[in-house]
């Protein structure tokens, strides 16, 4: 890359800031306000890779992005949540609270997603990509309505918590493993032995999973090359020079 950027890596100084190593793309945090490029959305720390571990700095982070999140709503430049689409997440939140020995407990569903995306590795195809999508979608339709707590406390209950965390992992393995299988090359820290190529010609671009009303969709966004042109169109993998 400097060599590129025709810089002489033992004269020449270049900007460079902390960042998580594979980092791909996504979205984006300001660690200032902990707001982040989609509308309406904060995280804090660890989360959004600003402080890995340490309580206190996830409390301060926390506190920023509520005041950040207050702010935006004291002027006005968020659009209120319609009252229905409120009542729905309540329903669906408060739904967890409920006990009983004949269910799963959230912990078991999250190892079960742990386990289905470890086992789908590195070296990715067709084959196993279908394969972890159906595990994700089996633990959403036989293990999420049989999601059991051992209390019912809304205060300090970490089953709770564990049981929304299932639903967010589901979500997010779900739109990674759909993700993978849209793209039809290998790039950086994603490798398909189906296609171990960059392919920058039809590729170069962002994948974006969203999903709407309970069903997924997924388009392409091109990234221009305004400053550095990609070698060549089609790269294998393990000869390409990041």
């Amino acid at each position: 890359m400097l060599s590129k950027l025709r810089l002489d890596v033992g004269k020449d100084r270049i900007e460079c800031g902390i960042t998580w190593h594979m980092r791909q793309g996504g979205i984006n945090v300001d660690t200032e306000r902990m707001e982040t490029s989609l509308p309406g959305l904060y995280v804090a720390g660890g989360l959004g890779c600003h402080y890995l571990g340490g309580v206190g700095p996830v409390s301060y982070d926390g506190k920023v992005a509520g005041e950040a999140a207050a702010d935006a709503a004291r002027v006005g430049s968020r659009k209120a949540v319609p009252e229905q689409a409120v009542a729905d997440e309540e329903k669906r939140v408060f739904g967890f609270l409920r006990t009983g020995s004949d269910g799963v407990r959230p912990i078991q569903a999250k190892l079960r997603i742990r386990q289905i995306m470890w086992e789908l590795g590195y070296v990715k195809n067709e084959g196993k990509l279908q394969a972890a999508l159906e595990a994700l979608s089996a633990v959403r339709r036989e293990v999420v309505p049989k999601l059991r707590l051992q209390s019912t406390s809304r205060s300090w209950n970490t089953g709770w918590l564990d049981a929304l965390d299932v639903c967010s992992m589901l979500d997010a393995c779900e739109a990674t493993v759909r993700s993978g299988l849209n793209r039809k090359e290998s790039r950086g820290p994603f490798y398909r032995e189906d296609y171990p190529y960059v392919d920058n010609e039809n590729w170069m671009c962002r994948n974006i999973i969203s999903r709407v009303d309970g069903e997924w969709r997924s388009r392409v966004q091109p990234i221009p090359a305004t400053r550095l042109k990609p070698e060549s169109s089609r790269q294998p993998f393990f000869e390409t020079d990041y």
